[in-house]
């Protein structure tokens, strides 16, 4: 199923890199380190530009509609950072 990020903290870490953690609905975390992060912002056609909604769907009802790491995109924005 699609995620949406309902919250995200940076920290910065004693080696003068970074950590970002995430927060998930429903029901998810991840976190990352590095020395350097890259963000995008990407149009992906046909996207609903709303978080998606699937009760009572399987992932093999909805999967047609979700974005996946071969879709077709532009990229809108871009930023890098790095750590210390």
């Amino acid at each position: 199923m699609a995620f949406s990020v309902m919250s995200s903290r940076v920290a910065t870490g004693a080696d003068g890199g970074f950590r970002l953690e995430l927060e998930f609905f429903p029901d998810g975390e991840h976190s990352v380190s590095g020395e350097r992060a890259d963000f995008y912002v990407l149009d992906v056609p046909g996207l609903s530009p709303a978080p998606p909604a699937y009760p009572g769907n399987e992932l093999d009802q909805v999967r047609h509609d979700l974005p996946s790491w071969s879709s077709r995109c532009t990229v809108l924005q871009s930023a890098t950072t790095r750590g210390g």
